[in-house]
């Protein structure tokens, strides 16, 4: 079983540290989330343009993938 996820090819997370996978559109309306996301300082996994955040125990990360894109890639390795 594969433990790790594939953000980008420059980043690469351990999965036991992930707390949550958000959609970056969805959370920007709600202020708290807004205000989460303004202070982790979060690093850009691919310099595209951020539709994801991916919450992790000590890190958070932008991601310019969906978060479906990312839960499928999360499930695929998973099964392999």
């Amino acid at each position: 079983m594969n433990n790790y996820l594939t953000l980008s090819q420059a980043c690469v997370i351990d999965k036991a540290t992930i707390v949550g996978i958000f959609d970056l559109d969805n959370c920007t309306y709600n202020r708290r989330a807004a205000r989460f996301i303004n202070s982790a300082e979060p690093l850009d996994t691919d310099g595209k343009l951020p539709q994801s955040f991916i919450v992790c125990d000590t890190q958070t990360y932008l991601s310019g993938l969906t978060t479906e894109n990312i839960t499928k890639r999360f499930q695929t390795n998973a099964t392999k």
